[in-house]
């Protein structure tokens, strides 16, 4: 059975993103710029993993 999935953590794990995002265009150091492309990255998996959850909660 798939774990419940609240509408705000689908929507924190958006704001995530865009803070990512905005990260990556500020960034001026190469470590920088690697640290938000990470952040970024996990941001967009863990959204990817609540909407999937979602999707077989009300599924099944």
């Amino acid at each position: 059975m798939a774990p419940e999935v609240k509408f705000t953590d689908i929507l924190k794990a958006n704001i995530a993103i865009q803070e990512a995002k905005t990260r990556l265009d500020l960034a001026d150091d190469p470590e920088l710029v690697d640290a938000a492309i990470y952040e970024l990255a996990a941001a967009e998996k863990r959204l990817n993993y609540l909407l999937r959850q979602a999707r077989e909660a009300a599924s099944g």
